[in-house]
């Protein structure tokens, strides 16, 4: 790794500002907004994470994945606190080069992706970066005038764009190849117009225990051109730069069919993807998206038919016995209107009243049956939704 160079005053205050426009956002006019991300962010969380993470740490996840836009966004405005990374294998970029038959940079949503091409640039490599129709123009005039600001110094054509939509967008990727530029795309840029994946000319592949839709552009890029293909992440320190990682390159065997190489490219790169979701899952900024890529229903367990009751749900009956979820689709959600009550499983809203929603997070949390029920402002109204959830196996007691 490159020799960390200490945070200087401007970024430390940089950050801090940042930061309080994170906590600014629990309270005023852009709360609402924030609290619609994070129950979408919670969908593809819950789906992503279940087995991996407990319900509360899904939900911190949620929280914190849908507000790290917002601070990334600050941290973007400021050009005169730009953080140069830290470089980590530095030898598999170094190989990658070496090998002389053109670059692909395949970084992802995942923490300051937003200035890898600037890093790149900072390389002096240049770099042609592939975009989405909606957002060609302002990402080019915004790195543009980036270069112009903070890096004077490189030439004006050391930096291009591609839009995804334009039909010969494979071919000017392999031309910039061939013409000494690197490309960099998105592993998980593959949801379309509206984040919602098409399975036509699609591959399927597994994440996070589901199987999803995938554009097969990037593997489709290297066995066309024989390129190699280099994973990229962004790493966060609280007492440092930032850190840029190059991880080992993939390129095609010398016995490899081509359209091999192309599905192993994308199997490979969302497995790796998914490692580094489950080591720092907030860091990842398209679990709303998630639920959208699915190619079926998502996986959970087999959900069982729960026991007959064989006592009465009464206070002196709920002594002893503590709240418990007994199946993993079901979440209490905010919904636009009020509480949603849904089961992943199904894909559905199973009920909505609000008491029912309180009862599923006191379950989550397991506490006491009984005083949940002696907090209900009427006590008769909250034993029948309790009774009715342990009937339909929304809920469970423990002793």
């Amino acid at each position: 790794m490159d020799r960390a160079r200490p945070l200087t005053p401007a970024r430390r205050a940089s950050r801090r500002a940042a930061h309080r426009a994170v906590l600014a956002s629990h309270s005023g006019p852009q709360a609402e907004m924030f609290d619609r991300r994070e129950a979408a962010a919670l969908t593809g969380a819950a789906i992503g994470l279940q087995g991996q993470a407990t319900r509360a740490e899904i939900r911190r996840v949620a929280r914190r994945s849908s507000r790290l836009v917002l601070y990334y966004d600050r941290l973007w405005e400021d050009n005169d606190t730009w953080e140069p990374f830290a470089i980590a294998g530095r030898e598999h970029l170094d190989a990658a080069l070496a090998r002389g038959r053109g670059v692909i940079f395949v970084p992802s949503h995942f923490g300051r992706y937003r200035w890898v091409p600037l890093a790149l640039l900072e390389l002096r490599l240049p770099v042609t970066l592939l975009v989405d129709e909606r957002n060609h123009g302002l990402i080019t005039a915004d790195v543009d005038a980036r270069i112009d600001a903070m890096h004077h110094h490189l030439r004006p054509d050391i930096f291009d764009t591609v839009e995804s939509g334009d039909p010969s967008a494979l071919w000017q990727l392999a031309r910039a190849l061939k013409g000494g530029s690197v490309t960099v795309m998105f592993a998980d840029g593959n949801s379309g117009i509206d984040g919602q994946a098409s399975p036509r000319g699609a591959q399927v592949v597994p994440f996070l225990g589901q199987s999803i839709f995938v554009r097969p552009g990037i593997g489709a890029l290297a066995a066309t051109t024989d390129a190699t293909v280099v994973p990229v992440f962004c790493h966060e320190r609280r007492d440092g730069p930032p850190i840029l990682r190059f991880d080992p390159p993939i390129y095609r065997g010398p016995d490899e069919r081509r359209s091999v190489y192309r599905e192993r490219v994308m199997l490979e790169l969302f497995a790796t993807l998914e490692r580094e979701i489950l080591a720092q899952p907030w860091l990842w900024e398209e679990w709303w998206i998630l639920p959208r890529w699915l190619a079926a229903a998502p996986v959970f367990p087999e959900i069982s038919a729960p026991p007959p009751r064989r006592f009465s749900v009464t206070l002196p009956g709920l002594v002893g016995r503590r709240l418990c979820l007994p199946r993993d689709d079901i979440w209490a959600l905010r919904g636009a209107s009020g509480p949603e009550i849904w089961s992943f499983a199904s894909g559905e809203v199973v009920r909505g009243e609000a008491e029912l929603a309180d009862l599923l997070r006191a379950a989550e949390e397991r506490r006491p049956a009984g005083a949940w029920l002696r907090e209900r402002p009427s006590i008769e109204p909250a034993r029948r939704t309790l009774e009715g959830a342990l009937d339909a196996g929304l809920v469970a007691l423990l002793r």
